[in-house]
This record gives structure tokens, sequence and C-alpha cells, in this order.
């Protein structure tokens, strides 16, 4: 069983049962299929494409009937992490959403030492790290417990 089909909507599994099973889904590769769902979840393409993987790999690996590749499954797990996390803060998907697509000043303040960002970042925009995804999350951290300014 391909790990497209062992998890139909990953926004519902349970955080704490996540790990293992999350593991697994990535080391067997999703299908291209799973771009689709992420289109289905409200994502652009032009956000799948610069998160997850360029269009033009997207067409290789489907013209080639070829699974993702392990880096681009946990890119997928990444996003969709991010974005339950933030519907969880917001309330729903589409405000979860418009916060991602918004440059947020918070980002840039932060990264400005590091990246000499001149603005306009976005959450969505840092997603394409690890470590981009963990400031998001803890910037939605501090929002949920009051502490955003």
């Amino acid at each position: 069983m391909c790990a497209a089909q062992m998890q139909p909507d990953w926004l519902s599994l349970e955080e704490n049962s996540a790990g293992a099973e999350v593991l697994t889904m990535v080391e067997r590769r999703f299908e291209t299929t799973m771009v689709d769902r992420l289109l289905g979840l409200g994502l652009t393409r032009a956000e799948i494409h610069s998160v997850v993987l360029p269009a033009r790999t997207l067409q290789h690996r489907r013209s080639r009937k070829e699974l993702l590749t392990v880096d681009e499954s946990d890119r997928v797990i990444r996003l969709l992490r991010i974005l339950r996390a933030t519907e969880a803060g917001y309330g729903n998907r589409d405000s979860a959403l418009e916060w991602l697509r918004r440059p947020n000043p918070r980002l840039d303040s932060e990264l400005r030492n590091v990246l000499f960002a001149q603005g306009g970042r976005t959450p969505m925009s840092l997603l394409t790290t690890e470590v981009g995804a963990r400031m998001v999350e803890e910037l939605l951290g501090q929002i949920q417990h009051g502490m955003y300014i």
C-alpha cells in the first residue's frame, strides 16, 4: 500500500499519534496525486511549486509515473503540519490561508539581521525549509498565547 492510500486526510490525524505513522508515509513516498489533494485544500499551484516541488519536476514525475521523493514527501507533510496548526489557531482554513499568505512584519524583523529582508516575508514563504517552518510555528504559538505584539 502506498503512502497516499494510507493517509486520505493528514489534517484529521491526532497530533500525538502522527509521529511514526507520518514517518512511514514519508519513507514510502507520496504519489503525485498528492499535489491535487493539496490544491483541494486551497493551496495554489504557485505555493505548491515553491514549497514542495517545481512545476517542471512535477511534470517529469507524472510523465514517468514516479512517486515524489522522500524529501518532497517530507515537504508535503511540513506544509500540511503548518496548515493544520494555523487552522487550529485561526479557526478555519480560509483564515489560516489568509494569514499564511499575508506579509508579517514580525518575520521581517527577525530575519533582517540574517537575510537582509526588505519586507514582504509571508509565513508561506518560510515553509521552504524546516527552520522557516519552525519560525512560523513559534510565531503561531506566540499568537495563541497572546505574546504577539
